[in-house]
């Protein structure tokens, strides 16, 4: 007996010192069970509530996502107007660029022509000058004097003012032939085309006179028959009248 009061006094000594060395865990659990509690006491939601509180973050989700989709929708048009610019940017650069290479060329080209008749005149006034200060012997038959130079050059302008002359009145004819050809064609397509018009609408009223007879035969017999039926019902001989019809 004293061994075994020995031993309980054991048992309880360890067991103490097994809670005194375990607090923590012992005060966490009782705080856990306490919320429990009250999370037991607070009252549930209702049906309503829950279907609102589902329908409000599925809402909420649309807005998101629509507020995505639009700012997307900016940015994309944001790129489009850039790029739209871009190009526009690209073009009147381009045309200025050519432009400014056409005036370039012009400016060329009418340099080239200003320096080929100066050339020109130099040449002539060197060979005119070197003419004069050399005595040359003089063949009359080969002679050609400054005159008559000057005259075969205007003669051969004018020739080439007739050419041209020929060659735009040629251009002009053959340019009125078109036109007279175009003019003609659509002169022919008016008159076929009022030639069909006309054809079409004298059938179409052929067409409405003859359905208006038929219509017109159609209700005279239906109120033949109705005649005859009349008579019928008093007790007349329509036979030969039935035949008619």
């Amino acid at each position: 007996m004293q061994r075994s009061g020995s031993d309980l006094a054991a048992v309880r000594h360890a067991a103490s010192e097994a809670s005194a060395s375990q607090p923590s865990r012992s005060s966490s659990d009782v705080s856990l069970r306490r919320k429990r509690r009250s999370r037991a006491r607070e009252p549930g939601l209702t049906l309503e509530q829950q279907q609102k509180a589902v329908q409000d973050a599925a809402f909420d989700r649309y807005i998101a996502g629509l507020r995505q989709d639009a700012q997307k929708v900016v940015s994309a048009a944001k790129m489009w107007q850039d790029t739209v610019k871009g190009g526009m940017d690209d073009e009147q650069m381009e045309k200025s660029e050519k432009r400014s290479l056409c005036q370039k060329y012009q400016a060329q080209v009418l340099a080239q022509i200003e320096n080929n008749k100066a050339r020109r005149a130099e040449a002539r006034r060197e060979f005119i000058e070197a003419a004069s200060s050399h005595s040359f012997p003089l063949f009359t038959e080969t002679f050609i004097s400054l005159p008559e130079v000057e005259e075969y050059e205007r003669q051969r302008k004018e020739h080439w003012r007739k050419e041209l002359d020929q060659q735009m009145a040629t251009n002009q004819i053959l340019h009125n032939l078109e036109l007279k050809k175009h003019h003609d064609m659509a002169i022919a397509s008016y008159k076929q085309n009022v030639k069909s018009t006309t054809k079409a609408r004298r059938d179409e009223r052929d067409r409405l006179a003859s359905q208006g007879r038929e219509l017109v035969a159609s209700w005279e017999r239906d109120i033949r028959i109705k005649q005859l039926k009349r008579a019928m019902d008093v007790g007349k001989d329509v036979v030969k009248d039935i035949d008619v019809l």
